[in-house]
């Protein structure tokens, strides 16, 4: 099945990231900032969700996330659909 298939799904943001340094607080909380401003929802502190109505609007989403990565930590990005 090509994945333009699918029509609607959730694009899934998980991350454990370094907040041991005042540095790392800051990008952290940075990070998180960035994910709700791009219209994303706190599930958990560290699972954030959005919904992706086509393939396309998921590829934007994600592009938009690596920009913004912190340089250290596990950020993890899934994509679930029906």
């Amino acid at each position: 099945m090509a994945m333009e298939n699918y029509k609607m799904g959730w694009l899934f943001v998980c991350f454990d990231l370094p907040v041991m340094e005042v540095e790392q607080r800051k990008r952290a909380t940075q990070f998180r900032k960035l994910l709700l401003d791009d219209g994303f929802q706190m599930l958990q502190y560290s699972v954030y969700v959005r919904s992706c109505v086509s393939f396309s609007r998921q590829e934007t989403h994600i592009r938009r996330i690596q920009a913004i990565l912190p340089p250290d930590g596990n950020v993890r990005i899934f994509f679930v659909t029906k």
